[in-house]
């Protein structure tokens, strides 16, 4: 569509008319001041365009005077359009041209203010590819193409340029560029032809229209457009897509590139359906309005483009609204100038076309206008919770109108006689549905009553009516789609009837049965007002002065800060006219109420101003309440109160409240006694009774003791009498309310029983408690009887020292098996009879003998080599598994270049190195040099570039352009090589602020490989909004396969790295605004090596109501953190979050290789959890704070437990920064170290230092403003441990004014560094300072690493990169800070200036310091998983690190995957070893040749070998690695044990880089292996039967163990300690034995073999 329009035609019709190229331009034109001539295109092209995108290339078009760019078109200011060279300016605006000089694109340019340029081409897509800028001056441009705005007005400074690509279909055969802008400069324009769409496998149908067709979200419930119930009424041979959209015409649907858009996917064989006409004839509204001839030529663009591209048109004349002739009764045709000229252009242009508009308005005639309300979009007040007010709407239809469109439009199609025609499925019923049965009473509250019935077949859609009970006034209450429903908004106390009918395609069937309900009635109403107003009818005044008490069983818990009015009279009733309020604050009101379920409904609103108030009720946030100048009345559902009292929270901007009622809908028995206690030995009788409770037809009965909580029984009167209970303890006893239908309710609050006899003493305490055998999972303990107990109570510490009782033993022994014996556990026993318990046993305490061991991945060394000035640098990894004294050689070129091995730490400079050496590291093991890395080569540099794949530039659905920039960067092996990889978000520089609207560029996350491969690229999609809170992926091997995986917040559209979409393609959810508030979210595994989607589940928490996380616009509930934990010790979890500035709530999932599953979640708005809302920051971190070896969450200023439970609320509040380690090593455990925002809720303190595992504040920095910035670390030597530092003064994010503190908490400075990032970048021990020197105008930062010169205050800068550039604005951190390369050392990571690459740097300073490689370290590890996640903090270990640190630990990991077969490195042998001698010890020691002896090989001079195999009888028994020492002797042991008696064979083969050679063999008889004989013998002498038997060996191998047999029975076993070859003797005491002769054998043994003694006889007399 070419934009010129003929004279006398309307403004915004379509360019269908005279296409340009034909149209007459007349004579030359003369020009002045840069207008433009008709003269033929200079240096033109000798193929058209046309004919040049025939052959399928790109026409290039380089505009401006200057030289022209190779392969391009000339245009110039004079270049005017011509039908013969296919392109040109059209007349009209302004052209001037500059010519720079310099590069032929970017040199020289045309200004086209107001001017247009087309290009003759044929009808197909394009991508259009603009440079747009100027070397010498600002630009400003804009761009639309074929109407639609394709570039929106976008600045770019002097030397800078716009550069971006945009797809188009085009339709007329006339591609336009209308250019607007203050400096409209044109560089460039590429048009490069799509490869023609083959047909698909499964044609679809994409719709396009106006919101009578659309999809609409659930919340919009139940409106519906026919587009998306269109399927229901076809098979799957052909798909649906609807594109429709709200409040569009024929117009604005193409110039918003929406019909662009559908034809850019239609392929062969495709269907176009348009319905328009609602919305181009409203006049009113400018921008859509269409003359009916207008109208017509946008049906053409639709019809011409779905042709061109093989695709077939429909046209849908607009469905009739409700609108009847109230003097014929029949329904009006709607838009009757619109449905003519549909149908004109379907006769014209041989179009097929479905009438709508007449079907529909048959049917409507049909079922008449009262029916036809059930067909619209109407629906009573109160019935939908998103239409409060209800709605009277006669355009657009409820899911029943929607369904009977739909089945209208199948119908038509099917008569068509297209291929589409035979996916038709309608089914038409053959009669009107049964009378609906089962129709039942489900629920009552005050406000609603809940139906269900039995589903009737073949039904569409059911309606059910009401009516004043008996009235028989049946009005339409609600529709369902399924057989349930909850009728709202009813009065309460009311009583109706109810009945129901199914409804289908040829209407409505017969009514169900009647049912009658009632709705409850509140039992509890407060009338909120100033002391002395008017009271509510049956209302309880409550004004400011009304503070609950238990006496009262009511009232505010603390009114301070409220206030309140009466508007008198005019205002309303009572309750209406008058409240009380809490700006921005929050109250509590409680009500002391029997335990059950309640419904609540609240009343606020003021007459003379707008109202915004939160409700929360029993710790569940149910949203808020707005309205203007008025009162609304909500109601609320699923309350349950299970501690006698229901506490309402208000908060919100005003904090209104006018009234509130409170209605039970099952509750327990109010209150429960203990009418009579009787013992009868160790029995007893406990008889209970209490008050009937309404809809009670049984009662249940519960009792808890310490050892836990059991049904005792359940009756249908009010008392009840437990004769199982046993003596000894104080119970607590329960009642629920059992319901005829099996609702069961709430305990009641219970009543405690001592069930104690008077008359009986406790028992002693019990003694002796010890335990036994400890497991990772179990504890054993026994202690001393106790004369009387009936039963034991067993009790356990918990970690604040409390003891609670955790199980019940009939026996002087228990066994806890509830535990994790990583840390010692306390407990203490008492012994329990009839009257009573015992004191407490002594505590016994058991040892922590469990480590766990915590999965990890298996990393190579990451050598690192950087040629420089006097040689080459040298770094590489010392493993987590490795020796802290692990040796180390190095070789240049494939010769050893260390005389000695390394061992002081793990750098080296090879001072003859040059940058072309080949450098190998080998590790010492056994003496024998093994290859610890592959073979490495310098950088040029200490830094090494992976090169990117930059996503294309786009343009956003309103046209604004934008392109890409690197941003945060993970890192995790994706493939099991040992190598990390690389995942780059790709950050669009439309990003934004959550509190910033405007639509946003897709987020892309790639994998590299350290090279540059790249392995994959997953697209978030349009419905996952752009910027640091959105998107916080999760790259870890979750798994343990040794593979890492990638998880990530998704959303339908969401591209998996194969293509594979999730959820739904078509979707797009965002608002006009940008914001993504409604839509499925889901949370994805993505497989590491691929990209593959592996399970996708929704996720959690959802959003739920926006206002309820604290603003209703999107702001803080798209607040999203991630990270990975440690949960469980070994294991890794996967944590996301939602949430911080007010409600947070945290999630905890597991990954098995093929399902997510959920592990836990924390909500603050539960019960018990209020103190955790808004405590969280812009990060989180995981940490084991409480040293039990499974990590918390450290959650700003709150920390969860590995269970998922609170572990403590500081009430510091929300921060930006956070730092967790043991920043003091002289006082045990973690330390955090915060900034605060909110002075209120952290008491004046900008920051606080604190104990991790209590959250203890241990010292403060007193502050009056929010402080954004700070930072810990050791940066000053003179102090022990770490300093801390947060900015001051004016609190400008990068003041240098501020407060240092030592980790004693004494301020030493007022001038800090830079509050940002710290690193380990040279050679000691303290940390470095990372930050930026930033560029207010481009918004960019150059990276500076310092020191910090703790004498003068001031930084000072040691290393400065160039040609790259800091992340995310101010914040100015690198893409990623970790160890990644060489020693233990920190890499930065940067996006080059271009986003081309990311630029790894290392250092080259050589530290004496030796570390294992930071990434051992699991929370370090864990730290690098997160840092991308919101405001990106550094990495910091579990241990202090700093000056004078000790050598931390070895790390406890669990690698998941094996260790590569080693490979020795070849040492200076030069031919195969020479011939080695085996021999053996075999009877050397004491001449017996006994199973455990040692055979030696060696080598006594000549060429070493560097592995011997030894061979026992032919069997591989161990290989070993050798010194190779050559020409040295060499000599290698093996020590045999537990042979028995046999003969074996040595050989043996001694290997190395030349060959193999064989030993020379021993051979080895074994004859002493078992024991030696031993001789028996007695003392008898007596014969008295009392005697003892005795073994003796006096001398030769020794046993292990004896028994004695007495007349072939064993009588007797001990071990015995062997010594060989000394002298045994082993005894049995035997007495008793009647008179009689006793044979006695003893048999020896060892683990070679069993000796027996000859057979003595033994006579008793």
């Amino acid at each position: 569509m070419g934009r010129n329009q003929s004279a006398g035609v309307p403004a915004g019709t379509p360019a269908r008319r005279t296409p340009l190229r034909a149209a007459a331009l007349g004579a030359s034109i003369a020009v002045a001041l840069g207008c433009i001539v008709a003269t033929p295109a200079t240096a033109a092209a000798t193929a058209t365009p046309a004919e040049t995108v025939a052959a399928g290339q790109p026409v290039r078009f380089d505009f401006g005077p200057g030289a022209v760019a190779s392969g391009y078109t000339p245009v110039t200011a004079g270049s005017a359009y011509s039908p013969e060279s296919g392109f040109g300016f059209a007349p009209g605006g302004t052209v001037t041209e500059t010519d720079r000089g310099g590069d032929p694109l970017r040199g020289d340019f045309v200004t086209a203010g107001g001017a247009s340029f087309v290009v003759d081409l044929a009808n197909v897509d394009y991508t259009v590819s603009i440079v747009a800028g100027d070397t010498g001056a600002a630009t400003e441009i804009a761009i639309a193409s074929e109407q639609m705005g394709k570039v929106q007005t976008t600045s770019r400074a002097a030397g800078q340029f716009l550069e971006m690509n945009y797809d188009i279909a085009l339709v007329d055969g006339q591609l336009s560029f209308d250019f607007s802008g203050a400096a409209a400069n044109i560089n460039a324009i590429v048009i490069t032809p799509q490869p023609a769409r083959e047909a698909a496998p499964t044609p679809t149908a994409y719709l396009t229209g106006d919101s009578t067709v659309q999809t609409y979200d659930p919340y919009w419930e139940p409106q519906a457009g026919w587009g998306q119930m269109l399927d229901q009424f076809l098979t799957d041979a052909v798909a649906v897509d609807n594109h429709a959209i709200g409040g569009r015409s024929s117009r604005t649907f193409v110039t918003e590139g929406r019909l662009d858009t559908v034809l850019r996917s239609v392929r062969p064989g495709d269907y176009v359906f348009a319905q328009f006409g609602h919305n181009d004839a409203t006049v009113s509204v400018p921008e859509r309005y269409t003359t009916p001839e207008q109208f017509q030529g946008y049906l053409r663009i639709v019809v011409e483009g779905a042709r061109q591209r093989g695709g077939t048109p429909i046209l849908v004349t607009p469905v009739n609204r409700l609108d009847v002739n109230p003097t014929t009764g029949e329904f009006n045709e709607s838009f009757p100038e619109y449905v003519a000229a549909m149908k004109a252009v379907a006769t014209e242009l041989d179009v097929h076309l479905v009438d709508l508009s007449a079907s529909s308005r048959a049917y409507l005639n049909e079922i008449g206008a009262e029916a036809a309300e059930s067909v619209f979009l109407h629906a009573e007040p109160g019935v939908y919770p998103n239409r409060p007010t209800g709605v009277q709407d006669n355009t657009h239809f409820q899911e029943y109108g929607a369904i009977q469109m739909a089945r209208l439009v199948a119908l038509d199609v099917a008569e068509l006689g297209l291929p589409i025609s035979e996916a038709v499925e309608v089914t038409v019923p053959d009669a009107l549905p049964e009378a609906v049965t089962g129709l039942a009473v489900t629920e009552t509250s005050s406000s609603s009553i809940s139906l269900s019935w039995d589903a009737a077949a073949g039904a569409d859609i059911y309606r059910i009516y009401r009516s004043p009970v008996g009235a028989g006034e049946f009005a339409l209450a609600a529709t369902s789609t399924v057989p349930q429903k909850s009728i709202g908004s009813l009065a309460e106390g009311g009583a109706y009837d109810f009945r129901v009918t199914a409804v289908n395609g040829l209407g409505e069937g017969p009514a169900s049965d009647t049912v009658s309900a009632t709705t409850r009635s509140a039992a509890y109403r407060y009338d909120f007002q100033p002391a002395g107003a008017p009271v509510g009818a049956g209302y309880t005044e409550v004004n400011r002065g009304t503070v609950y008490s238990a006496e009262r069983g009511y009232g505010i818990v603390d009114p301070t800060g409220m206030i309140d009015r009466d508007r008198g009279a005019s205002a309303g009733d009572a309750v209406a006219r008058d409240f009380v309020a809490y700006f921005n604050g929050r109250y509590e009101f409680a009500v002391d109420v029997p335990n059950g379920t309640y419904s609540a409904t609240a009343t606020v609103g003021d007459l003379l101003g707008t109202v915004r108030t939160n409700v929360e009720i029993e710790g569940r946030d149910y949203g808020g309440i707005s309205v203007s100048r008025g009162t609304r009345t909500q109601a609320f559902d699923g309350i349950t109160v299970a501690d006698g009292q229901l506490n309402t929270a208000i908060t919100g901007a005003t904090g209104h409240l006018n009234g509130l009622t409170l209605t039970p809908i099952l509750v327990a028995p109010a209150e429960i006694r203990l009418d009579d206690l009787a013992f009868d030995g160790a029995t007893a009788r406990a008889s209970l009774s209490w008050d009937a409770s309404p809809e009670a037809a049984a009662y249940r009965v519960y009792r808890t003791a310490p050892e836990g909580t059991v049904l005792v029984g359940e009756t249908e009167g009010t008392s009840f009498v437990d004769d199982t209970a046993q003596p000894g303890s104080t119970v607590t006893y329960a009642v629920t309310t059992v319901t005829a239908r099996g609702a069961e309710s709430v305990p009641s609050v219970g009543v405690e029983a001592a069930i104690i006899d008077p008359d009986v003493a406790p028992p002693a305490a019990p003694t002796g408690l010890a335990y036994g055998d400890v497991q990772k999972n179990s504890v054993a303990l026994t202690w001393d009887a106790t004369d009387g107990a009936l039963f034991y109570l067993v009790s356990r510490a918990d970690k604040n020292g409390d003891f609670h009782v955790i199980g019940r033993a009939d026996e002087a022994a228990y066994v806890d098996e509830d535990v994790l014996t990583t840390v010692a556990y306390t407990y203490r026993v008492q012994a329990v009879n009839a009257g009573g318990a015992s004191d407490a046993s002594a505590t016994v305490t058991t040892p922590a003998v469990t480590t766990l061991d915590r999965a990890a991945e298996r990393l190579d060394r990451a050598p690192v080599a950087v040629a420089q000035d006097g040689g080459v640098y040298l770094g590489w990894r010392l493993l987590g598994d490795d020796p802290q004294d692990a040796q180390f050689h190095v070789y240049r070129d494939g010769a050893r270049i260390t005389e000695e091995p390394v061992t002081g730490s793990t750098n080296y400079v090879d001072a003859e190195g040059t940058a072309d050496s080949t450098y190998r590291v080998a590790v010492m093991l056994d003496g024998a040099p093994i290859w610890a890395t592959e073979e490495f080569t310098p950088w040029g540099d200490q830094s090494l570039d992976i090169p990117l794949d930059k996503p294309a530039d786009g343009y956003t659905k309103d046209g604004q352009p934008y392109s890409y920039r690197a941003n945060d960067v993970s890192v995790a092996d994706l493939d099991g090589d040992g190598q990390l990889e690389y995942v780059v978000k790709w950050d669009p520089t439309n990003s934004k602020d959550n509190s910033s609207a405007g639509y946003t560029g897709n987020v892309y996350l790639d994998a590299y490989e350290l090279d540059g491969t790249k392995l994959w690229r997953i697209d978030l999609g349009v419905n996952i909004r752009a910027g640091a809170h959105y998107s916080q992926p999760m790259v870890y091997d979750l798994d343990s396969d040794g593979r890492a995986e990638l998880v990530v917040k998704t959303a339908d559209g969401t591209k998996d790295g194969t293509g594979a979409v999730i959820g739904d393609a078509g979707k797009d959810w965002r608002n006009s605004s940008g914001y993504i508030l409604t839509g499925p979210e889901y949370l994805t595994v993505f497989e590491g090596t691929t990209g593959r989607a592996v399970d996708t589940i929704d996720y959690v928490p959802g959003r739920g109501d926006v206002g309820a996380w604290g603003d209703t616009y999107g702001n803080r509930v798209d607040r999203f953190l991630a990270g990975v934990a440690y949960l469980d010790g070994e294991h890794p979890s996967v944590i996301f979050s939602r949430g911080y500035y007010t409600r947070a709530v945290v999630a905890a999932f597991d990954f098995d290789g093929e399902n997510l599953t959920q592990r836990w979640v924390f909500d603050s708005s539960q019960k018990g959890n209020g103190g955790y809302a808004g405590q969280g920051n812009h990060n989180l971190t995981a940490a084991d704070v409480d040293a039990d070896g499974k990590d918390e969450i450290v959650f700003g200023s709150a920390t969860i437990d590995d269970d998922g439970t609170g572990l403590y609320a500081t009430g510091l509040g929300h921060g930006d920064a956070l730092h967790v380690s043991d920043f003091d090593p002289s006082r045990p455990g973690l330390e955090v170290y915060a900034v605060h925002e909110d002075m209120g809720a952290s008491g004046n303190r900008g920051a606080t230092y604190r104990d991790a595992a209590t959250g203890e504040v241990l010292w403060g920095v007193p502050a009056e403003r929010d402080t954004g910035r700070g930072a810990m670390a050791d940066i000053d030597p003179r102090y022990d441990g770490a300093e801390g530092w947060n900015i001051g003064g004016t609190a400008a994010w990068d003041s240098r004014e501020g407060t240092m503190r030592n980790v004693s908490g004494e301020e030493i400075s007022t001038s800090i560094p830079a509050a940002n990032f710290v690193a380990q970048w040279d050679g000691d021990l303290l940390s470095e300072i990372v930050d930026h020197r930033f560029d207010t105008a481009t918004r960019t930062g150059a990276p500076v690493v310092s020191k910090w010169d703790y004498e003068n205050g001031a930084e000072v800068p040691v290393f400065e990169p160039e040609g790259v550039v800091t992340n995310n604005d101010t914040k100015g951190n690198p893409a990623l800070q970790a160890d990644l390369l060489g020693d233990w050392r920190e890499e930065l990571v940067y996006r080059t200036t271009d986003s081309s690459a990311l630029r790894i740097f290392t250092t080259t300073d050589v530290t004496e310091h030796r570390l294992r490689t930071l990434l051992s370290d699991s929370q370090y590890r864990l730290s690098v998983a997160w840092q991308a996640a919101a405001y990106n903090q550094p990495p910091h270990t579990s241990y202090y690190l700093g000056e004078g640190m000790a050598t931390p630990a070895a790390p406890r990991l669990a690698y998941t995957s094996d260790a590569p077969a080693p490979e020795v490195a070849p040492g200076p042998a030069t031919a195969v070893p020479a011939k080695g001698v085996l021999s053996s010890t075999s009877g050397w020691e004491h001449g017996l040749r006994g199973g455990d002896y040692t055979v030696t090989m060696d080598l006594w001079h000549g060429q070493n070998a560097h592995t011997i195999r030894l061979y026992e009888n032919g069997e591989l028994v161990t290989e070993a690695f050798l010194e190779d020492a050559t020409p040295t002797a060499q000599r290698f042991s093996f020590e045999v044990t537990g042979r028995t008696n046999g003969t074996y064979e040595y050989t043996c083969e001694l290997v190395n880089q030349h060959g193999t050679t064989p030993c020379k063999p021993v051979t080895v008889k074994v004859t002493d292996a078992n024991p030696a004989k031993a001789v028996l013998s007695h003392d008898n002498h007596d014969r008295d039967g009392a005697y003892t038997v005795t073994a003796n060996l006096w001398w030769g191998t020794n046993a292990t163990s004896y028994r004695l047999y007495e007349n072939g029975e064993l009588i007797d076993e001990q071990e015995l300690s062997a010594a060989t070859p000394q002298a045994q003797t082993a005894s049995t005491e035997i007495s008793g034995r009647a008179s009689g002769e006793y044979r006695y054998t003893a048999v020896l043994a060892n683990g070679a073999g069993e000796t027996e003694t000859k057979e003595i006889t033994v006579t008793v007399k």
